[in-house]
């Protein structure tokens, strides 16, 4: 007997998107065949919330997502329900040795990446 499905988690690159980052026709039919059945569709990525919900509202989703490596679980709307954030002595810590390494930094801030340009 197969059991039943009620939701399913996918990760976006390299999973749900191509290596162009295009969600691929099939794909498409196959995750809204899914929601037809009324199983709920879950992004869980390491892109930002930002470009994860412009695909879950095209596809209309409803369910809350996992974004920037499972640091932010944000609703469809952008209202972030979790947030892991880096004490800001560790983050000035951790800056501090990268710059005086040469190290690059990139850091996840809310909704958006930064890195050095």
């Amino acid at each position: 007997m197969t059991p039943e499905i009620h939701a399913i988690a996918v990760d976006l690159d390299g999973t749900l998107l191509n290596s162009e980052h295009i969600l691929t026709p099939r794909c498409e039919a196959a995750l809204r065949a899914a929601m037809a059945r009324g199983v709920r569709v879950i992004f869980a990525t390491g892109k930002t919330a930002t470009s994860g919900l412009a695909l879950a509202r095209r596809l209309g989703l409803d369910t809350p997502g996992v974004y920037s490596q499972g640091l932010i679980l944000a609703d469809i709307d952008g209202t972030i329900r979790y947030q892991r954030v880096l004490d800001p002595e560790a983050a000035r810590i951790v800056t501090t040795y990268a710059e005086g390494h040469g190290y690059p930094i990139v850091a996840y801030s809310g909704m958006r990446i930064l890195a050095e340009s």
